[in-house]
């Protein structure tokens, strides 16, 4: 894939991340140890309980349409500018986000562009303040429902200005971390100080799509949080990928 090119000032941002599965709750802990480890300056900035919708991919015309609804109640002028900069045929993921702890909440939209939007390393991402969640229900009244929901308990710690690691245990997927930072390189110099393997756009496609089928029985409480190893079986063949665990020491 073509890297993203920087925006200007005034232009919608560009995400580089990447995401790693871990194989149990504990590399979790071993892996928060180790950024401090290796990162001293690094800071926690605290552990989140979330809720996120995505809703199907969808154009640039149907996102203006979509956040216009917002502006409503909200201004998202500046979110709008932002869409504009997006090449016309893009496709774009959209998703709502449920965030609290025991000193915040809050609910956002997150608009993702690129040729991939769920799944590229580099991603066009604009992002709002707080919303309401009645949003919801004002996209389905113009036929927008989301394809799946998720639940995930995160942590998150800030290594420098730009650059963020994040670990969670969430619905399906199970135990992952993710990298965010201002370039590639730099998101792949962390993973490497960090022993973390990523984990490729075509096998995240898999995954997703195996989510998709059955979303509801990871969520709904009454069955396994994730995977089986059945499933991971099938995502395996579906994605002609072998599936990859860190294990953090």
């Amino acid at each position: 894939m073509e890297p993203i090119p920087r925006p200007p000032e005034n232009e919608a941002p560009v995400e580089i991340e990447q995401k790693y599965l871990l194989q149990s709750d504990q590399d979790i802990k071993n892996l928060a140890v180790k950024v401090k480890t290796v990162y001293p300056e690094a800071e926690y900035l605290g552990g989140y309980r979330e809720e996120s919708y995505f809703y199907p991919k969808i154009s640039k015309e149907k996102a203006r349409q979509l956040l216009s609804l917002v502006a409503n109640m909200h201004d998202v002028s500046t979110q709008l500018s932002m869409l504009e900069s997006v090449p016309d045929d893009t496709p774009i993921a959209i998703r709502f986000r449920k965030r609290k702890n025991r000193e915040y909440m809050g609910f956002k939209l997150t608009l993702k562009a690129s040729a991939n939007p769920l799944h590229d390393v580099e991603r066009i991402e604009i992002e709002t303040g707080d919303v309401s969640r009645r949003y919801m229900d004002g996209f389905a009244a113009h036929g927008m429902r989301p394809e799946t929901e998720w639940f995930s308990d995160r942590r998150i710690f800030q290594i420098d200005d730009d650059t963020t690691v994040d670990m969670q245990d969430v619905t399906g997927y199970g135990y992952t971390a993710e990298v965010e930072s201002s370039s590639l390189e730099k998101v792949q110099s962390i993973a490497h100080s960090l022993g973390l393997q990523p984990i490729s756009s075509n096998l995240l496609d898999a995954m997703y799509s195996k989510y998709k089928e059955k979303w509801q029985k990871y969520t709904e409480g009454e069955h396994e949080r994730h995977f089986s190893d059945e499933d991971w079986q099938d995502i395996e063949r579906l994605s002609g990928e072998r599936v990859v665990r860190n294990q953090v020491s």
